[in-house]
């Protein structure tokens, strides 16, 4: 009985300690990915519900951490769309042990603002968004990410 109370006390203190998505609009996004910034930025675009995009989410952990500061790695949840609350991606957040910002993007319409995040984007997921500090560059990236792949992106 003791073991099961101790267990059930470190993980409410786990679901306590872990970091909560932070709401977005497509608007504050937009300002987010234009400005100017000393580092790569990162923005992947997933879902809890997405398998490819759970997937990929361990390789964009490890490139965060590989990074040492030298890049931001945003990743920007699209569970509105079919769920208002952010709780399940907060318990998913605790679940997985995600470091990198998590962001959960409150926007009704997905059509209206999805061309103004990146022209090449048709809204699929996972997408992934690279800007680069120094010039106009940006990389898009449909689909799920391959092992490996950020850290030339990202110059690691």
């Amino acid at each position: 009985m003791k073991l099961v109370l101790i267990l059930a006390c470190l993980i409410l203190v786990g679901d306590v300690m872990a970091q909560k998505a932070k709401p977005i609009t497509p608007e504050e996004l937009q300002t987010m990915m234009t400005t100017p910034s000393d580092k790569i930025q990162v923005f992947n675009f997933w879902a809890t519900w997405c398998a490819p995009c759970v997937k990929e989410l361990p390789e964009l952990e490890r490139a965060n951490e590989k990074a040492n500061g030298k890049a931001s790695i945003h990743l920007i949840s699209l569970d509105y769309v079919l769920d208002h609350e952010a709780d399940k991606v907060n318990r998913f957040i605790a679940k997985k042990g995600l470091k990198s910002p998590v962001y959960f993007l409150r926007a009704e319409n997905p059509n209206s603002w999805i061309s103004k995040i990146d022209s090449r984007w048709s809204g699929g997921i996972p997408a992934t968004i690279i800007v680069y500090p120094t010039s106009e560059k940006r990389e898009f990236i449909l689909g799920g990410l391959k092992t490996g792949a950020l850290d030339s992106l990202l110059r690691l």
